[in-house]
């Protein structure tokens, strides 16, 4: 095996700021997906009236009968000015636009510890030069010695790793055993000490 940095490949310092752009491409595309899908989920909830009030302009909206947006158990308001539409609609597109917010909301929570995974596995191969493969600081035998290194911490299921963790440090308390939102049962867990 070689020792030391191959001397092959692309430059680091030409591919490092492409970790960058990947991570941030990463957060946005997660993002957008996320909103896209809220905007549906709120639509498809909500009463169709609201989606026809926002289709039109205000002045063809004076003595229109609209849902009360204050009380819904009220009955309709109707619409007196182009002024009033104007601030129906207003605030009919904030409310709206809070309620998808609110959606983008939680599920990015939902899915905060594997972005959190995403972004320190960027974050590695920003910081650790000789890791990046196809790069001339590229080091193979250190990049083995670390994958070893790393194998203690992985967690394999019938063989197939579902996760590595990183960034680990002892602390004394419990081991505990979580799902992510769905019912999990475990059955023969063995704990053995890392090496």
């Amino acid at each position: 095996m070689d020792s030391g940095p191959t001397g092959t490949g692309y430059d680091y310092a030409t591919i490092a700021p492409k970790f960058g752009e990947a991570s941030n491409a990463i957060q946005e595309r997660m993002e957008s997906s996320f909103r896209a899908t809220a905007l549906n989920e709120v639509r498809e909830a909500i009463d169709p009236r609201f989606m026809e009030v926002l289709g039109k302009r205000p002045l063809l909206l004076v003595g229109d009968s609209v849902p009360n947006l204050k009380d819904r158990t009220k009955p309709d308001m109707v619409l007196r000015d182009s002024s009033e539409a104007r601030e129906y609609q207003e605030t009919l597109q904030g409310l709206l636009e809070d309620e998808v917010n609110d959606k983008v909301a939680q599920k990015s929570e939902s899915v905060r510890p594997m972005m959190s995974v995403i972004q320190e596995s960027v974050l590695m191969f920003q910081n650790n030069q000789d890791l990046v493969p196809n790069t001339k600081q590229y080091d193979p035998e250190l990049a083995k010695r670390f994958t070893d290194i790393a194998k203690s911490y992985e967690l394999r299921v019938n063989g197939k790793l579902l996760n590595r963790a990183t960034d680990v440090q002892k602390v004394a308390g419990k081991i505990a055993l979580q799902s992510e939102g769905t019912e999990i049962q475990f059955r023969n867990i063995s704990i053995i000490p890392i090496r």
